[in-house]
């Protein structure tokens, strides 16, 4: 009996960890279909707006000013109405995203597609991705290489809908090379990317690129570099 009973133990160790990582990227496939959806509000509300993208949200501070989404923000910064504490331990301050509200939000007509399935803050947030800050309000033809340039990311639990991809300080070491924002590691260590192109692509968090500015994926400075 204590052989059996080993013997079942041993093939649980085995078979769990499996099914966890099979359920794992059935999610990471409807996370990349969201980001294909919203991929395709974003090229529509382009078309229709002078070939400009909406705002990325800057700093929380959505307002009424054509931004991807909204949220509340009667402050200057938007401080009431953060979706989640930009320091450690980088936790969500129970705040929920206004998608609807939203610039894109009237081409797809569906709140769900904003979520990630991995990201249980998504339950009261209701967002898990961020846009580029760098192509907010940017023409589309300004963007000559659409292929390498990120529009949204499947974004760490720190997420607020504004990714800002740069040099954290100028200090040495890690310190040096750390992102304000992250690729999140939910689905099986990595997240999904939507370029500019509209394609979608995994990507592990230990190969996305976050510790150099000349790189085209990452933040505000590379882009401008290559107008």
């Amino acid at each position: 009996m204590l052989i059996v009973i080993g013997i079942i133990a041993l093939l649980s160790a085995l078979i769990f960890p499996a099914l966890g990582r099979a359920r794992e990227g059935a999610r990471t496939k409807v996370c990349l279909s969201n980001m294909k959806q919203l991929s395709l509000g974003f090229q529509q509300y382009v078309q229709d707006n002078g070939r400009r993208y909406p705002g990325a949200g800057a700093y929380q501070n959505w307002g009424n000013g054509g931004h991807w989404v909204r949220g509340i923000n009667d402050t200057p910064k938007g401080s009431t109405g953060k979706l989640a504490i930009m320091g450690s331990p980088y936790t969500a301050t129970g705040k929920t995203a206004n998608v609807e509200g939203g610039a894109i939000y009237s081409y797809m007509r569906n709140a769900q597609v904003y979520a990630c399935p991995s990201n249980s803050d998504t339950k009261i947030k209701k967002l898990s991705y961020s846009m580029n800050c760098a192509v907010e309000f940017m023409s589309n033809v300004r963007i000559t290489e659409p292929t390498d340039i990120i529009l949204l990311i499947d974004e760490d639990k720190n997420n607020d809908g504004y990714f800002y991809a740069v040099e954290a300080n100028t200090g040495t070491g890690d310190d040096a090379n750390r992102s304000t924002d992250t690729l999140t590691a939910l689905h099986n260590g990595g997240g999904n990317l939507l370029f500019a192109d509209g394609h979608v692509k995994f990507y592990r968090r230990d190969a996305f690129p976050l510790a150099s500015n000349d790189d085209p994926t990452y933040g505000p400075q590379s882009i401008i570099n290559k107008w």
